[in-house]
């Protein structure tokens, strides 16, 4: 028998003979494990740190996963990183519930803690998205709706919004900031879109200024310098990303939020298929004037490091189309398709630090064809009328054809093929 400790088991060179017994911290690894390290810019959003019942966030469902659990599933598709999402109140704290004087999203500070130490006792990276109380800034303005600006960007109005920017990004620092030594911390998700800055029927899809709702958008930048400059106060190593992108072309939004918050360490994008055959037919960013692939275009634009925090094969049903059920191989062969050929321009790039999946695990609970399938695990039979105790999800999870993928996948260029 060989015992071996954790780090040195991963880096381990064992040739071709054959070992039927090897321990890492007393836990039997089978060979096929020793052979194939981490994929080090891969990762996975999790649902570890929402109310979510197949993520064990709500305690009705006694057969959910485990946060252990789904820190397995990471390790088995080899990944380095994960992506957990947060929903603070406006002063950072992750207790926001009404009697906390919060929303309705619920207290998540013993799931995000616990998620976080476990990370780390792992050796798993996590990009944390916290999500902002930009809503509550408009509506304290007044006056916007979806299809509507808000009343004003005055000089007070970029001042408010700048203080409740670093009221929540100081407030949760200051909270939660001593989990990593160096968080990864982006600011906020599909702003965009989540904040209705982008006009309905815009006319260039978010490349030019007319695309949007100025109001909205001279006020978010002020909140996010605020909220970015209120997490460097707490910790200045802190890496910090823009907001996510929902990945289509709001690059007049971003030329903006990066010249004036010169602090953004790593740019935050979105990237689906249906966004992959726009490049793939010349047709980004716009029609004709496609570009090699959207990596590249990106880094050139901004010269920062790039974080890919969504990444994945469309859910069923996007657009219309016929590629279910969720269990078929339309549908899966798409997605290994998709990181077939993804995966490679991610990994000869060491300007990208992360290209994350989404999702870890499909979301049966979602009415939705297209976002209840994302997942690389699904729970096929999954009857969720029944009582919350007797929905067995752990025991119905299922890989879907793009975990072996992951599982096998040859990482080219580091020490020959490994």
């Amino acid at each position: 028998m060989i015992f071996l400790e954790k780090d040195r088991a991963r880096g381990i060179s064992l040739g071709h003979q054959e070992i039927e017994n090897v321990y890492v911290g007393g836990t039997k690894v089978f060979p096929d494990q020793m052979y194939k390290p981490v994929i080090e810019q891969l990762g996975f959003a999790v649902y570890a740190t929402t109310n979510r019942a197949m993520g064990g966030g709500n305690t009705k469902y006694t057969k959910a996963l485990t946060q252990q659990a789904q820190m397995n599933l990471l390790k088995e598709c080899r990944a380095r990183w994960c992506r957990a999402t947060v929903y603070p109140k406006w002063d950072g704290d992750l207790n926001n519930t009404p009697g906390n004087g919060g929303g309705n999203y619920g207290n998540f500070i013993t799931r995000y803690t616990n998620w976080i130490n476990l990370c780390v006792q792992n050796n798993i990276k996590v990009s944390t998205c916290v999500i902002d109380s930009l809503s509550t800034v408009y509506g304290n303005i007044g006056g916007g709706t979806n299809t509507t600006d808000i009343n004003s960007a005055t000089a007070t109005d970029k001042t408010n919004a700048y203080n409740a920017g670093f009221l929540l990004g100081s407030g949760f620092m200051s909270r939660y900031g001593y989990l990593q030594l160096r968080p990864v911390i982006e600011l906020s998700n599909e702003i965009e879109l989540f904040r209705d800055i982008l006009r309905e029927g815009n006319t260039g899809g978010g490349l030019l200024a007319s695309d949007y709702f100025p109001n909205k958008v001279a006020v978010a930048v002020s909140y996010f310098k605020g909220m970015a400059e209120g997490i460097k106060s707490i910790n200045p190593d802190t890496i910090i990303t823009t907001p996510a992108s929902s990945g289509y072309k709001p690059l007049y939004l971003y030329d903006l939020l990066i010249n004036e918050i010169p602090i953004i360490d790593w740019v935050n994008w979105h990237w689906y298929s249906d966004m992959q055959a726009n490049v793939g037919a010349g047709n980004f960013p716009n029609t004709g004037q496609g570009v090699a692939n959207i990596f590249d275009f990106l880094y050139m634009r901004w010269g920062k490091p790039l974080i890919m925090t969504e990444m994945n094969q469309r859910g069923i049903g996007y657009n219309g189309a016929v590629d279910g059920p969720e269990s078929g191989d339309l549908h899966q062969d798409k997605q290994v398709a998709y990181w077939n050929k993804m995966l490679p321009l991610v990994l000869e790039r060491s300007f990208i630090k992360a290209a994350i999946c989404y999702a870890q695990l499909s979301d049966p609970y979602n009415s939705s064809s297209v976002e209840s399938t994302y997942g690389v695990y699904y729970f096929p039979g999954l009857d969720t009328s029944l009582p919350p105790g007797d929905q067995d999800l752990t025991g119905l999870l299922t890989p879907k054809k793009v975990v072996s993928f992951f599982k096998e996948y040859v990482v080219k260029g580091r020490n020959g093929d490994i």
